[in-house]
């Protein structure tokens, strides 16, 4: 069993805490300067997008289409999300009935 300072433990705490705390914060400090650029503007929007298109295809990357228990499912929870989403623009609504969508299907199709 290995022996370890008290204050090293708690030097090496500190410092994970300061080098974590120091990342996160890095970003706001440094786009407080860009905070009304077009550039910045336009992230905010094309990013959120962007995000949920790469979750979907990360998804739906090794779906086994040959079984429709495979694939019904998520195609079915993607189309309800999109749907409930592009009528109420609402994240969450939209998200919570597509997982309800995804679990109904998918014990209907076992």
């Amino acid at each position: 069993m290995m022996n370890v300072d008290v204050f090293e433990a708690l030097g090496v705490i500190g410092v994970a805490f300061l080098v974590t705390y120091a990342l996160r914060g890095l970003p706001f400090v440094v786009l407080s300067r860009w905070r009304d650029t077009p550039v910045l503007r336009r992230l905010a929007v094309l990013m959120p997008v962007g995000v949920m298109v790469i979750l979907v295809v990360f998804t739906m990357r090794d779906i086994d289409f040959t079984a429709a228990s495979r694939w019904v499912p998520m195609v079915a929870g993607i189309a309800a999300t999109a749907l409930i989403h592009w009528w109420k623009q609402n994240t969450l609504v939209s998200m919570i009935v597509g997982v309800f969508v995804y679990w109904f299907v998918e014990l209907l199709t076992v």
